[in-house]
């Protein structure tokens, strides 16, 4: 049983780094693996079908969530975001405040929806805090690329972290209020402790 697990588990994996490092079109690599199972199903190899089954599933997640972080066309632009205050940042600076934001709308489009980004609020005198409902006006940016070689990639951190990207904002309108269940509250302050 533990054997198993391994081989699942390795071959997510396989399916993750085929997703992300390899450039195939879906439908091809779907027909190959398909016209796998169906050749394995006649030798009623049925562990190597779930393992064919597990790389078709990570690969396609990988494939979708890259998809994605790739189609973010707005930047440089005026964009409109709906969303929910996760974190409010301490920053010694005083000429913004930064906010982490859980994306409910761009633009009244939904396929952000679950996403983060980052909230760089101009009025200092501002203050919001987690759990509110906004709408938020701004510039969005992406991250910045690395510029030397192996250099940091500060577009791929934000990709790590789930956060599409950074938004200037000049207006924002509360729009009301999220309450977190107890057991909200607990997770989120383990998380913040582990990272």
């Amino acid at each position: 049983m533990k054997r198993k697990l391994l081989y699942i588990t390795i071959t997510y994996i396989i399916g993750i780094i085929w997703g992300l490092y390899f450039n195939i079109n879906i439908v091809p690599f779907c027909i190959i693996h398909i016209t796998i199972i169906i050749i394995l199903l006649t030798k009623r190899k049925f562990f190597i079908i779930v393992l064919e089954c597990v790389i078709i599933i990570s690969y396609l997640n990988t494939v979708t969530i890259k998809k994605i972080y790739d189609d973010v066309v707005f930047d440089n632009t005026e964009v409109a975001i709906s969303g929910t205050i996760v974190k409010k940042y301490e920053n010694d600076q005083q000429n913004y405040k930064k906010y982490l934001i859980k994306i409910n709308l761009i633009n009244k489009n939904c396929k952000y929806k679950n996403l983060y980004m980052y909230v760089y609020d101009k009025d200092i005198n501002r203050n919001l805090a987690k759990g509110m409902n906004v709408e938020v006006n701004g510039i969005f940016e992406k991250g910045s690329k690395s510029r030397n070689f192996n250099g940091f990639n500060y577009d791929e951190y934000l990709r790590s972290e789930r956060i599409i990207g950074i938004i200037n904002c000049d207006k924002v309108y509360i729009t009301g209020y999220t309450k977190y269940s107890l057991f909200d509250n607990i997770h989120k302050n383990i998380k913040e402790k582990i990272y």
